[in-house]
């Protein structure tokens, strides 16, 4: 995927820098144009298995150990298996599926109500979360933690985040954390507020890897996907 710094922002998946932005994937809406090459639509399906011509799941997902699929169909859909079959949280539809273990459901992941799901959707490749991770989410709801998920859309998230990846975060955890603009500043261009965004956060000793925005589902949202404090001691170890 091309060398080079990953924390800079650039246009496209090539070479070089892999720090931008990138839009959506096709299908959902067009290319944005604009800052550092612009945003772009990544085309076609998103990754991962799918449902075949009869709706069984396929063994492929968008990550080996996420436990997220894709349901292929008149419109792909992300889904997850549902722990209580027959239960559904917020009304999002059920699939049933008969395989050589049984009846399994799945309910499909709507990306217009969760940020993390559109940022997969939008072609964001690793969320750092799998079955049995320990994950300290901030947003609306609700030892150390694997990975932390912020969705807290107040103008200091980068120090709240920071705050809490301090205090709980292990060391070469993952920070996965939505960004709206609007709610940092009303006055600067999104493509700016995600920069400033994600510089504080670098000087929070994370690492970026990956940053992408939520259009069509979120208008001037991005999530930014980082490693933190990543242990540079095992070469002094070494040596």
């Amino acid at each position: 995927r091309g060398g080079g710094d990953r924390g800079g922002f650039r246009g496209g998946r090539g070479g070089g820098d892999r720090g931008s932005f990138r839009g959506g994937r096709g299908g959902f809406g067009g290319d944005r144009g604009g800052f550092g090459g612009g945003f772009r639509g990544r085309g076609g399906s998103p990754r991962g298995g799918g449902f075949g011509d009869r709706g069984s799941p396929h063994s492929n997902q968008i990550s080996s150990e996420t436990g997220v699929f894709i349901a292929k169909g008149k419109q792909d859909a992300l889904v997850t298996k549902n722990l209580v079959v027959g239960e559904s949280v917020y009304g999002e539809k059920r699939i049933s599926v008969e395989d050589e273990n049984g009846k399994v459901e799945y309910r499909v992941w709507n990306p217009f109500r969760s940020k993390l799901a559109a940022a997969i959707m939008g072609g964001l490749d690793d969320i750092h979360m799998k079955p049995g991770s320990k994950v300290l989410y901030l947003g609306a709801a609700s030892g150390m933690v694997d990975a932390i998920f912020s969705d807290v859309a107040q103008p200091d998230q980068a120090r709240i985040v920071a705050l809490n990846a301090q205090n709980f975060l292990k060391n070469g955890g993952y920070i996965v954390m939505s960004i709206k603009a609007n709610c940092i500043d009303s006055t600067a261009e999104p493509e700016a507020v995600f920069a400033g965004e994600v510089n504080k956060l670098k000087q929070e000793k994370t690492k970026p890897l990956e940053q992408v925005t939520l259009e069509p589902y979120e208008r001037d949202h991005a999530v930014f996907v980082g490693c933190y404090r990543i242990r540079s001691e095992f070469s002094v170890q070494k040596s």
